[in-house]
C-alpha cells in the first residue's frame, strides 16, 4: 500500500529558476483520507500531473499532497495553489524599485 504525504509550501516561482522553497511543512505516512481532509481545506486552483510553474515571477502557496511508489520514492499526484504577484503585494516599493533602477541606469 502507498503511503501519503501532504506538503504546503510558499515558493518563489521564475520561469526561469523554476521554484525556490522560502517556507515548507511537511506531514508524511497519513492515510490519503486524512491527506484528502486537509487538503480539501485550501481553497485554490488544483493541478494534477505535474506541479504548476508560474509564466512570470510570482510566489506560490501551494498544498500537495505525495505518494509513495513501489521504490519507496516520492510521486506528485496533485495540488492546489494561489499565486500573488510581487508587484501587487507592495506597490511602493517597486514604484521606488523602478526609479531607482532607472536611475542607476543613466
Amino acid at each position: 500500500m502507498n503511503k501519503f504525504y501532504l506538503s504546503c509550501t510558499v515558493q518563489y516561482a521564475d520561469p526561469i529558476e523554476g521554484l525556490s522553497t522560502l517556507y515548507t511543512k511537511d506531514l508524511p505516512n497519513i492515510s490519503l483520507e486524512e491527506a484528502e481532509a486537509l487538503y480539501s481545506e485550501f481553497n485554490g486552483t488544483e493541478a494534477t500531473g505535474e506541479e504548476y510553474l508560474p509564466n512570470s515571477k510570482q510566489i506560490k502557496y501551494s498544498v500537495s499532497i505525495f505518494a509513495t511508489d513501489y521504490e519507496e520514492d516520492l510521486v506528485f499526484v496533485k495540488e492546489k495553489y494561489k499565486l500573488f504577484s510581487l508587484r501587487d503585494i507592495h506597490p511602493t516599493f517597486w514604484s521606488l524599485y523602478k526609479k531607482v533602477q532607472l536611475l542607476r541606469e543613466e
